[in-house]
C-alpha cells in the first residue's frame, strides 16, 4: 500500500495497521530518508501524538552537530543564502545614512553579517525579534547575537545599536518606529492564517506592520502550501516540495556528508512533523507560496517593488549553478531546481493610494 493511500486511511480516522510496516531508511536514499520521516508523521498522527510546538526533532543532537548541520544548510546549499542575499540587496538599495532595521526571527544574525560591510560609515539599528529563550533569561540568545553584531559592525565601521525583543510575533508590542525596514526571512509563515485557529488573523498582521510606515518590507518564504486545511493536499504539497528539497540535498552533500542527517531530521523533519500531526494552534508550520503572499500584501496596503534587475547580482553572490536557478515572479526573485520553484524573496512598499 503507498504512503499516500495511507495517508488518506490516517484522515479518515482509521487504524491502517500497514502504516506500522513502513520505515524508509534515515541513511538511504533521498526517497527512503523522506519515506522515514512522513511515515513517522503520519503514525504520530493517527495515534494521536502531536507536534505542540513544532519541535519534535531528535533530542539525540548534540550543538556541535547542530552548528555543523547549520553550516550545510547555509554554506552547501543555496537555500537559506539565496533568502539572505536576495534580501539584503533590496534593503541596501532602499537604505539611507541612518538605518533602521526590523527583523521578524533574527535567530543568530547570519543574514546581517553580509550586510553590514556593505553599510559601513553608516549608523545603523537593528531591532531583533525572536522567541525567548527561556522564562528566566528570555533574552539570553539574543544578547548573544547582538555581541557578535556589534563586533562584526566594529570590524565594518558601522555604527551600530541593538535593540533585542523576546516575544511570538504575535503578542509583539506596538513598535515606536518612525519608517524603518522590514526583514522577514522564513518568519512569518508563523503567524496564523486565521480560519478560527487563534484569535491573530494573518492579513491583520500584515496591516499592523502596514502602521508602522515601513520604507520597505523584505519577505522570504518558500514555494508551498502548508497552510490549506485539506489533510490529503496538505500531505501532498509536502512531499512534493520536501521531496525537492531532500533530492537537492542529495545532489549536493552526498550520503556522507557530516551534518546532512542533522538537516533532514531536526530542520526539515520538524515542520514535516509539524505539518502533517499537529491541527489547530500547535500546527505552526503554515508556509505559503509567493502568489498568496502577494495577494495578502496588496490586500495590507502594500505595492510589490521589482527586484528583477538584482537578479544577475544575487547569482554572481552565491553562485548558483545548474540545476538551481533564480527566476522572476511579477517583481520577485524565485530560487528553482530543475524548473520548480523552492523558495521567493519579495519587498514590498505601502501604497500610496
Amino acid at each position: 500500500m503507498d504512503l499516500e493511500t495511507l495517508a488518506r486511511a490516517v484522515a479518515d480516522g482509521k487504524p491502517a495497521p500497514e502504516l506500522d510496516a513502513v520505515r524508509g531508511n534515515p541513511e538511504g536514499t533521498a526517497e527512503e530518508r523522506l519515506t522515514a520521516l512522513f511515515a513517522d508523521a503520519l503514525r504520530r498522527k493517527r495515534d494521536k501524538i502531536a507536534a505542540d510546538d513544532g519541535n519534535l526533532y531528535d533530542q539525540g543532537f548534540g550543538p556541535a552537530e547542530m552548528l555543523a548541520a547549520f553550516d550545510v544548510l547555509v554554506n552547501v546549499t543555496p537555500f537559506v543564502r539565496f533568502g539572505y542575499a536576495a534580501a539584503n540587496a533590496a534593503l541596501l538599495r532602499a537604505a539611507g545614512n541612518e538605518v533602521e532595521i526590523v527583523d521578524f526571527g533574527v535567530g543568530k544574525g547570519s543574514q546581517w553579517i553580509g550586510l553590514l560591510p556593505r553599510l559601513a560609515g553608516r549608523s545603523v539599528k537593528l531591532i531583533g525579534i525572536d522567541l525567548p529563550a527561556s522564562a528566566e533569561d528570555p533574552l539570553r540568545d539574543l544578547n548573544a547575537t547582538g555581541e557578535l553584531l556589534a563586533r562584526e559592525a566594529e570590524k565594518a565601521d558601522v555604527r551600530f545599536t541593538w535593540q533585542p525583543i523576546g516575544s511570538s510575533f504575535e503578542s509583539l508590542p506596538l513598535l515606536e518606529v518612525k519608517s524603518p525596514l522590514v526583514n522577514a526571512c522564513l518568519a512569518l509563515h508563523h503567524v496564523p492564517t486565521g480560519n478560527g485557529v487563534t484569535e491573530v488573523d494573518r492579513d491583520a498582521y500584515l496591516a499592523r506592520i502596514r502602521g508602522m510606515a515601513p520604507r520597505l518590507v523584505t519577505l522570504v518564504e518558500p514555494e508551498a502550501d502548508h497552510a490549506q486545511d485539506d489533510f490529503l493536499g496538505r500531505f501532498r504539497c509536502a512531499w512534493h516540495h520536501y521531496g525537492l528539497l531532500f533530492g537537492s540535498l542529495e545532489r549536493l552533500c552526498g550520503p556522507e556528508m557530516p551534518g546532512r542527517a542533522v538537516v533532514e531530521r531536526a530542520f526539515f523533519g520538524r515542520e514535516i512533523y509539524n505539518i502533517l500531526a499537529s491541527d489547530g494552534p500547535a500546527r505552526i508550520e503554515r508556509h505559503e507560496p509567493y502568489v498568496k503572499w502577494r495577494e495578502r500584501m496588496q490586500r495590507a496596503g502594500f505595492v510589490e517593488e521589482d527586484l528583477s534587475t538584482l537578479g544577475e547580482s544575487v547569482v554572481r553572490e552565491i553562485g548558483i549553478a545548474d540545476p538551481f536557478e533564480v527566476t522572476v515572479q511579477g517583481g520577485a526573485l524565485t530560487l528553482c531546481v530543475s524548473g520548480t520553484e523552492l523558495l521567493t524573496t519579495s519587498a514590498w512598499r505601502p501604497s500610496t493610494n
